[in-house]
């Protein structure tokens, strides 16, 4: 759910296997952390995501697929 003060999902389709990075920014753009780094098969795939150590306010995800970006979600984490 959006906004969320557990955990989240993301989901997306990936054409053929490929490494992904789905990395978090504040809203300031500065790169909070990398979630999640790894090979991935190709169809839909799921990362799930706890967002108890971030503080409150809007970020923004970057899902990157071999250092493209494939999606960006904005993320609101309430406490």
């Amino acid at each position: 759910p959006n906004p969320t003060n557990g955990s989240f999902t993301v989901t997306y389709d990936l054409k053929h296997q490929a490494n992904i990075e789905i990395v978090l920014f504040d809203i300031g753009g500065r790169k909070i952390a990398t979630l999640f780094h790894g090979n991935q098969s190709a169809n839909k795939n799921t990362v799930t995501i706890s967002s108890q150590s971030l503080s409150k306010g809007s970020y923004f995800l970057y899902i990157k697929s071999d250092n493209q970006i494939i999606g960006i979600k904005k993320i609101e984490i309430i406490k």
